[in-house]
């Protein structure tokens, strides 16, 4: 278990000096590389538990380490940010609810008038359940859903041109240009991708009194 003090170094992690080297040319694991540029070992934080990252942090020693932030603005870990992975018994979960009929209003609504339907997947191709979908003209929300059990959604929207993001806690934002014909649904997939990494040299924050 971590420690209220390695906690807030995690919550407070910030570089000090940042890295441009190429992280695929390192040798090492996905935990920690070596650098060869700077002779120092990397090590991704977000590629750990928050408790393993805490123990790292707790020495106070200035590391080189790599990291991104989620939404929210923390420091990801890997038992941070929760996983929209549908699993086999997941889904069999959701056709035993009943999911499955639910379904058919959801496409029925594609098949019969203008609008937009998709599915949002992860970087692992798996669906994201949950995923908050804007379809936006400008700054202004024109409609505003969720994606359903199996990762899919619709939005009615009238002919014209749109901005359709998708965004779930742990990965950026993305954005879409969709054009919405009449009668003629648009279908689109929507793969999130994973926040950017930071990687330099560690500003430990001091150690509280």
């Amino acid at each position: 278990m971590s420690s209220p003090a390695s906690t807030t170094a995690l919550r407070n992690l910030r570089i000090l000096t940042p890295c441009q080297a190429d992280w695929n040319e390192m040798t090492g694991d996905e935990r920690e590389k070596f650098c060869s540029h700077c002779q120092k070992t990397v090590h991704d934080v977000s590629a750990m538990t928050k408790a393993q990252a805490s123990a790292l942090l707790a020495a106070g020693n200035p590391i080189c380490v790599r990291f991104y932030r989620d939404a929210d603005g923390n420091v990801a870990t890997t038992d941070s940010v929760p996983a929209p992975v549908l699993d086999r018994r997941t889904f069999l979960t959701v056709i035993a609810a009943g999911a499955a009929a639910m379904m058919v209003p959801i496409f029925g609504l594609a098949q019969g008038g203008s609008g937009v339907s998709g599915t949002v997947v992860n970087p692992a191709k798996a669906k994201v359940i949950g995923a908050r979908i804007q379809l936006k003209i400008g700054e202004r929300i024109v409609a505003e859903t969720k994606s359903d059990a199996l990762g899919n959604f619709h939005l009615d929207a009238k002919p014209g041109e749109y901005q359709l993001t998708a965004d779930f806690p742990g990965f950026m934002l993305e954005t879409l240009n969709v054009s919405v014909k009449d009668k003629e649904p648009q279908r689109v997939r929507v793969e999130l991708k994973n926040f950017q990494r930071t990687m330099g040299i560690v500003a430990m924050p001091r150690k509280e009194q």
